[in-house]
């Protein structure tokens, strides 16, 4: 079995009962519908890719409260590549020990995020074909406001998720920049509209060339150790979107 990172985007429709105003000031039950979109990542496993898209779309259809409509926009999958990324080197990755170490990590790591530093675009410190010898090569030549907001203790580390993007396809007309997205608990009621195009703009949705798990003290070392990786390969010099662990979906021992 083969594990994918599985990305999907989504309007879910909710019918609630609310309060309102009457004629002459009177209480009236009304029908609400609460409309919003999310944008939700996994790691799935699976035979092929669409095998991953399938169950990871049925996951988010069932895991939904009563009630709740799913509407799937979109589902792109790129499959991980074997190997897990470190300071120390490559290994093969196993998935279900990193599975349990992630969930591990998850209950001791604090819910602030910033020294992890999922803020910084990577693409424009890291380039194709730079020449850093060292963690603290690259620590040094990066802006003071970049370096002093990142963790650089050795023994403190996280768990990346790397995404290998596809060149973009030719558009009539490119938007100038990529919202970020919201999850449920964080979208605002849209009175019954629904912002399709947005939702399907977001970087998580891009069409993807490989995903590879990766061990770091921050997002930009995590991303100077893929471009050493993948200097060699096909891969090499394409942009990259960084994220966090994100949940599991069909890998066998796994929480």
């Amino acid at each position: 079995m083969n594990v994918y990172l599985v990305s999907a985007g989504a309007t879910l429709r909710q019918m609630g009962r609310g309060v309102g105003s009457g004629a002459m000031g009177e209480v009236e039950i009304i029908n609400q519908v609460r409309i919003w979109d999310v944008c939700s990542d996994s790691i799935v496993g699976g035979n092929s890719a669409e095998e991953a898209q399938q169950r990871f779309e049925t996951w988010l259809k069932t895991s939904q409260e009563k009630h709740i409509e799913v509407d799937i926009k979109r589902v792109v999958a790129a499959q991980f590549l074997d190997q897990l990324l470190t300071e120390s080197g490559s290994t093969a990755i196993e998935w279900p020990r990193i599975c349990q170490e992630a969930t591990a990590r998850l209950e001791t790591t604090s819910l602030d995020d910033f020294e992890q530093g999922y803020w910084v675009d990577a693409n424009e410190f890291i380039r194709p074909g730079q020449t850093i010898a060292s963690v603290e090569a690259l620590q040094g030549q990066l802006p003071e406001d970049v370096r002093s907001g990142l963790n650089w203790a050795p023994d403190k580390t996280f768990l990346f998720v790397v995404s290998i993007l596809s060149p973009p396809r030719v558009q009539a007309e490119k938007p100038e920049a990529l919202p970020m997205y919201e999850d449920a608990e964080n979208a605002e009621d849209t009175g019954g509209t629904n912002p399709a195009e947005p939702l399907l703009a977001l970087a998580n949705l891009a069409d993807k060339e490989a995903a590879v798990m990766v061990e770091a003290r921050n997002s930009v070392v995590a991303a100077w150790l893929w471009q050493k990786f993948a200097a060699a390969t096909p891969l090499a010099g394409k942009r990259i979107l960084i994220g966090p662990w994100c949940g599991t979906v069909g890998i066998e021992g796994a929480p």
